[in-house]
């Protein structure tokens, strides 16, 4: 690959977060204000760190509820018979997500992204709205 996914660095920073717990853990300082600055720049970098999980927890939240009212809305077309559907489509924020800058559909019906939308929906064709 010709650059470094972003969403990689996520063993990264566990595993280094891992190798300065291990550390502090096992250095046994004398002074305790030596102890107490590692143990509040560890506590950070956790807190830090954290965030990313609760901005990956929201668009995962979001994620499913766009997901759950597209389904219904496909689910109520085909009961009206409509099987060559225009739908919304969905961007993700999360910089760590595989489709980041990119629709889960696109503009194309003929592209494999939708074909295979519409193979999983039972539809003949898809492509997002104008």
């Amino acid at each position: 690959s010709p650059q470094f996914p972003t969403r990689a660095w996520f063993g990264i920073y566990v595993y280094a977060m891992t190798a300065v717990g291990i550390l502090v853990y096992r250095i046994m300082l004398n002074e305790n204000s030596a102890r107490k600055l590692i143990l509040i720049t560890v506590a950070f970098w956790s807190i830090w760190s954290a965030m990313s999980y609760v901005h990956t927890a929201q668009d995962m939240n979001n994620l499913r509820t766009f997901n759950v009212k597209r389904d219904a809305y496909i689910e109520e077309q085909k009961e009206l018979g409509n099987y060559d559907l225009e739908l919304e489509k969905y961007y993700t924020t999360d910089k760590h997500a595989p489709p980041m800058d990119s629709a889960d559909i696109t503009e194309n019906p003929e592209h494999w992204r939708n074909i295979t939308f519409a193979m999983h929906y039972g539809l003949k064709s898809v492509k997002t709205k104008q």
